[in-house]
């Protein structure tokens, strides 16, 4: 998760309607200024409020943001 902050990914929960939404954000650097936002993802599936699944589901987004954005940068550097 955390080289994936400081590559400029973040995912965050977004409350919509009574469930969280997930949210993907893609940025230039990771201050996560609103005026380097390169784009923004909401997810279409619904996670229940009183439940893990949606952090569950975040970890493992992040798990694969890394693996196929993250790393192919480290080894090309």
């Amino acid at each position: 998760m955390s080289k994936c902050l400081k590559a400029g990914i973040r995912i965050y929960p977004v409350l919509k309607y009574g469930s969280y939404y997930l949210e993907i954000e893609f940025n230039k650097s990771s201050e996560f200024l609103p005026r380097e936002v390169i784009r923004k993802k909401l997810g279409d599936q619904r996670y229940p409020t009183n439940t893990t699944a949606w952090s569950d589901k975040a970890l493992e987004l992040y798990e694969y943001l890394y693996n196929t954005k993250v790393m192919p940068k480290m080894n090309a550097a």
